[in-house]
Parts: C-alpha cells; structure tokens; sequence
C-alpha cells in the first residue's frame, strides 16, 4: 500500500461535495466522516482512470467501469494501514448490491490517502464476518452493525 497525497484542490473538492452530502444513511459518524469520503472516492476514481478509461460516477458518488458497479467505502484513521486492520460496510449500506468494493483510508490530517484494495461483492459477502453494534473490534467499540474483512484479504485490482 503507497500513500498518495491529498492535494488542496482534492481537499477543497471534497469539503463542497461533502456540505452538498448531508448525512447518508447507514453512515456511522453520521456525516461527520463525509470530507474523508469525498477525499478517497476522488482520489479512488482519479487512480482507476488511469487504468479504466470508461470509469464513472455514479450515486452517493460511487463508482462504474462499463456495467461493472463498484461500492467506494473510506475511513479516516490515526495511523498508517496495516494487513490485520478491518475493512467495513454496515449492514444497512448492504441493501444495495454492487459488483464490488473498493476499500481505501485517508489520514487523520487528510494529507494522505491508501487504496487498501477490492473485492467482489459475492465474495465479501461469503468471507466477511458480521460484527454487532456494542461488540468489540480489537479495542474499538462497533457502531453499527456491519460486515468486515482485513486489508490484507483485499485483491489489488478488480
């Protein structure tokens, strides 16, 4: 995993997308993690690009690649990704299928950003493991209800 650098036109970008968001439903921090969202589905689109020239938006400012759709999900965190960390979505963002999930954290600054990796929806689905809201995650209590699986499970490319 390389960090990139968020730049201050990416930043700014995301700050309007984000106050033009609102609060999604199913977001754990309810809208307060919006910047670092918009910071990596920006980035994630603009490293994709240069692999998949048909890549689009499409809702909640997740991603296409033909018929392809590809669910963007970001945290910010404190410190530097590591292979036994937890990727997540909450159960209730599970409602919408998508073909895939493309993982990724942004720095608690904002200054940096990871594309942690993919993975086919069937396949998180089947190997993801279910935590409950009030349950523990390492030392970290869960939020919500949703399904995780660690970095280093992720595949590089779709």
């Amino acid at each position: 995993m390389i960090p990139w650098r968020v730049s201050k036109n990416v930043l700014v970008e995301a700050q309007t997308k984000a106050r033009a968001m609102g609060s999604l439903r199913g977001s754990i921090l309810r809208g307060k993690g919006n910047v670092a969202g918009f910071v990596g589905k920006i980035l994630m689109y603009t490293l994709l690009q240069k692999k998949f020239s048909d890549i689009r938006y499409i809702k909640s400012s997740n991603l296409a690649i033909k018929k392809k759709t590809i669910a963007v999900r970001v945290k910010q965190r404190t410190v530097a990704p590591q292979d036994f960390y937890n990727c997540s979505a909450t159960v209730v963002s599970l409602k919408e299928k998508f073909d895939y999930f493309a993982f990724g954290q942004v720095s608690e600054d904002m200054s940096e950003f990871w594309l942690l990796g993919f993975i086919s929806w069937d396949r998180f689905m089947k190997e993801g493991h279910i935590l409950h809201k009030g349950e523990y995650d390492g030392k970290f209590v869960v939020k919500e209800d949703c399904r995780n699986i660690k970095i280093g499970d992720l595949d590089e490319t779709i």
